[in-house]
């Protein structure tokens, strides 16, 4: 059931046109900023690229939550169906 309710949670996080909007913002800024600003350090570029990092894992993770509560929720669904 916790499965479920992460599940629930992160579906309606995922499904979120202000987080979605958010994402593809950031997304879009850092991208921008590493590839359109030639006065950035080495260093600054790194810690652009790791924030994307972060940023992508962070969305991912939550795809993952979803696709492991939609596991449970059909196998809770198949349970309850079944007895």
């Amino acid at each position: 059931q916790k499965e479920a309710r992460d599940w629930f949670e992160a579906k309606q996080i995922l499904e979120s046109e202000v987080v979605q909007s958010y994402f593809e913002g950031v997304r879009s800024n850092l991208i921008g900023e590493i590839g359109g600003n030639p006065n950035l350090t080495a260093q600054s570029v790194k810690d652009l690229q790791m924030w994307l990092i972060h940023l992508n894992r962070f969305e991912q993770h939550l795809h993952t939550y979803v696709e492991t509560g939609d596991m449970a929720r059909i196998q809770l669904e198949e349970g309850l169906s079944n007895g």
